[in-house]
């Protein structure tokens, strides 16, 4: 099932999605500083954030999803980079292209083993796949209520779909692969968000999608967010959040023709 691909929520997702792929690049960068990256892949760029922050990386990024709602909200985004529709398991791109390939919040939804054998064709040599994953845990900072909220109300409320829950790590340790597992790092950011951003947040989420697709509307989950979030914004108009999840890294370990 895919959940991304209508154009009135790729507006949202583009609006509303916390940008802090700046943040993972670094990352990137700074984990192999004397690294050449000539050219680099963003599968499943979705609007473009992760694309955007990738070309401060290299001269060369290129990017793919398969909506072309994203895609089109992507190109005025990321204007640098070069963008051709395509899914993760067939890849549109010649073997030994790349030296880096990111997939960001996107593996959960892959055929992952056949997205491996596609990653580790288009990389060079030694080049990294970083698949990283990053969501709201329902953390609010100073007032440990809002984690209860988010478990026994919100998530009750719109369950989230389901999904694949294989990690790259033990894909790689099941099976002789093309690529070699080399670490998982875990990321952990800080975002500010007042009531409205954080209700127009949640709306991009995968679970809020599933409802609308079973016949909810949008402006009832808004009205719905809004009362539920207003409690804990009475004391100021924004509040400090976390936004944390992981980063998984594998290598090319395979010659290339």
């Amino acid at each position: 099932m895919r959940y991304f691909e209508r154009a009135e929520l790729a507006r949202r997702y583009h609006l509303y999605r916390a940008r802090v792929h700046a943040q993972v690049v670094q990352e990137i960068a700074a984990s192999r500083p004397a690294r050449a990256l000539n050219a680099v892949l963003d599968v499943a760029c979705g609007t473009g954030h992760s694309t955007e922050a990738l070309t401060a990386l290299s001269p060369v990024v290129c990017a793919c999803d398969v909506s072309p709602a994203m895609l089109s909200m992507a190109r005025k985004t990321a204007l640098a980079a070069h963008f051709v529709r395509g899914n993760a398991e067939s890849l549109p791109f010649s073997h030994s292209t790349f030296d880096l390939v990111t997939a960001s919040m996107a593996l959960h939804w892959f055929d992952a083993p056949r997205f491996v054998e596609e990653a580790s064709r288009v990389l060079k040599a030694s080049g990294e796949l970083w698949a990283y994953n990053l969501f709201f845990p329902g953390v609010l900072f100073g007032d440990e209520s809002f984690f209860a909220w988010h478990r026994e109300r919100y998530l009750p409320q719109y369950p989230a779909p389901a999904r694949h829950s294989e990690t790259l790590a033990n894909l790689l340790q099941c099976a002789q692969r093309p690529l070699e597992f080399a670490e998982k790092r875990k990321l952990s950011y800080e975002v500010s968000l007042a009531a409205i951003e954080l209700r127009s947040y949640l709306t991009t989420q995968s679970n809020i999608e599933a409802a609308l697709r079973r016949g909810e509307t949008l402006r009832d989950v808004d009205a719905w967010l809004d009362d539920e979030l207003a409690p804990f914004f009475r004391e100021s108009a924004s509040q400090r959040f976390v936004y944390s999840g992981y980063a998984e890294i594998a290598v090319s370990i395979q010659p290339q023709p």
